[in-house]
C-alpha cells in the first residue's frame, strides 16, 4: 500500500517543525514569496482547474491570525484562522469538492484544516483562561 492509496497521506509540504517554533524564522518566511491557502471558513477554495486555490499573504485579513503549514521548497505556506464564530457546520458539497483534489492536495488540505480548526476552537488556555497566541 502506498500513500496514494490512503486519503490524507502524502502531503508535499515539509512541516519544518524547527521553523514552527522560531518566531524569527517564521517572520523571515512571511514575505512576498509566501503562499496562503485560501479557505472559506474551514472549507477549501477550489481553483477552476480543480486544485486547491492559493493566494499571497496580501489576501489575508490585516488583523488575521496565520498558521504555518510548512515549506514548499524554500517558500513558506500559511492558512488564515477563521474569526471566532465564523465557522459554519459541515458543508455537504465539501465531499464532492474534495474528490477533485489529488492525493497530495487532499493531504495538504487535511493537515491545514486540522491545524486551522484546532486554533479556531482553542483561543483560550484551558488552565488559566488567558488568550492563546500562535
Amino acid at each position: 500500500m502506498t500513500n496514494a492509496d490512503l486519503a490524507f497521506a502524502g502531503a508535499r509540504l515539509d512541516r519544518a517543525d524547527p521553523v514552527r517554533s522560531s518566531p524569527e524564522k517564521l517572520a523571515e518566511l512571511m514575505n512576498w514569496r509566501a503562499r496562503l491557502l485560501l479557505l472559506d471558513g474551514l472549507d477549501p477554495v477550489i481553483a477552476p482547474d480543480g486544485a486547491l486555490a492559493w493566494g499571497s499573504l496580501a489576501d489575508a485579513a490585516p488583523d488575521g491570525e496565520l498558521v504555518f503549514l510548512g515549506l514548499e521548497g524554500t517558500r513558506g505556506c500559511f492558512a488564515q484562522v477563521p474569526a471566532a464564530g465564523s465557522v459554519a457546520p459541515a458543508n455537504p458539497g465539501l465531499w464532492q469538492a474534495m474528490m477533485s483534489l489529488s492525493a497530495a492536495e487532499l493531504a495538504t488540505y487535511g493537515g491545514a484544516r486540522s491545524m486551522v480548526d484546532w486554533h479556531a476552537r482553542h483561543r483560550f488556555c484551558a488552565r488559566c483562561g488567558a488568550g492563546t497566541k500562535l
